[in-house]
């Protein structure tokens, strides 16, 4: 009886899931960030190896089906060389683990993959996002509409085994999402959409949902941080109110907020130095990834 539950639970969960990605719903973090961007072929959600030997990305084109170039998980070198297929299907928002072994995405539910072995297996069986882990692996937080009153999003931690679910949000206040683990595992970077404010802003809280800091005040959409490897910068994307994607550095504290480039999705490498993100080709009409160091130079597309 507990299997066909999980079996009805997870099918509803990936109906839900189909039906706001065909329905171009952008708040759900699936999709790049615009409801036409579903349009073009895209690479998004880059992230980072902490070995630094490779860049998972979610490949997609839902204009055409490419036999050679399926929707899925992919692995590429820093250089963009060496690409192969790490998981075909619908996976998206791969996060690695410290030790390299897993990857942590969202397929509806929550999963965590082998890397090696590319076997998988799940951790819920409800509705996640943004999965981040904790940096002894050990936890992962991710956000999630789950048991929430109005359905909004907040923030949850698990363990990496699957035990001891549990939510650190405030409810009905708004919607707490993206989250981020600092590198000395003390602080969750993540953004709120708050009642009264406008826009999405960054925060920073403890792991028991305490103590927050607000690094942004800009009126704009900030989404998608992420942290340095040192700890000592946070990248992020920024959506004016009239304008086009950007992507973002600032001070851990805040301060010295920069533009860097136009672009989404920034992930860090492990040495900080450089970024990679995803960002139009126009001369092909595709959203591809592309790296960039923090001072601006030696900006270089990765996929094509």
């Amino acid at each position: 009886m507990r299997n066909m539950q999980l079996k009805v639970s997870r099918n509803l969960v990936l109906f839900l899931f189909a039906l706001g990605v065909l329905a171009g719903c952008t708040d759900l973090g699936v999709l790049v960030d615009r409801d036409d961007y579903i349009s073009y072929p895209r690479d998004i959600h880059a992230a980072w190896s902490p070995d630094g030997k490779w860049i998972v990305y979610r490949h997609e084109d839902y204009t055409k089906y490419d036999s050679t170039y399926p929707n899925g998980l992919y692995l590429i070198d820093p250089a963009g060389n060496n690409r192969r297929l790490l998981l075909e299907g619908e996976g998206v928002l791969p996060a690695w683990s410290p030790n390299g072994q897993w990857i942590a995405y969202t397929d509806g539910v929550l999963f965590v993959m082998n890397v090696r072995l590319k076997e998988t297996r799940p951790l819920t069986d409800f509705l996640t996002f943004f999965p981040t882990w904790s940096p002894d692996g050990m936890k992962l937080a991710f956000d999630t509409p789950f048991q929430d009153p109005r359905g909004a999003n907040v923030i949850w931690i698990i363990n990496a085994d699957g035990t001891g679910l549990r939510d650190i949000s405030q409810h009905g206040v708004g919607e707490w999402r993206m989250p981020a683990w600092s590198p000395n595992g003390s602080i969750i970077l993540h953004t709120r959409y708050l009642t009264g404010v406008l826009g999405q802003e960054i925060y920073l809280m403890d792991t028991s949902g305490q103590a927050p800091v607000r690094l942004t005040y800009n009126g704009s959409d900030d989404r998608y941080p992420k942290w340095s490897a040192d700890g000592s910068m946070i990248a992020w994307t920024m959506l004016p109110p009239r304008g086009t994607f950007e992507v973002w550095i600032m001070k851990n504290d805040g301060t010295q907020q920069k533009k860097l480039t136009n672009g989404t999705h920034p992930s860090f490498s492990p040495d900080s130095r450089t970024i990679v993100f995803s960002d139009f080709n126009l001369a092909k009409n595709k959203i591809v990834l592309w790296r960039i160091d923090v001072d601006g130079r030696n900006l270089k597309q990765l996929t094509h």
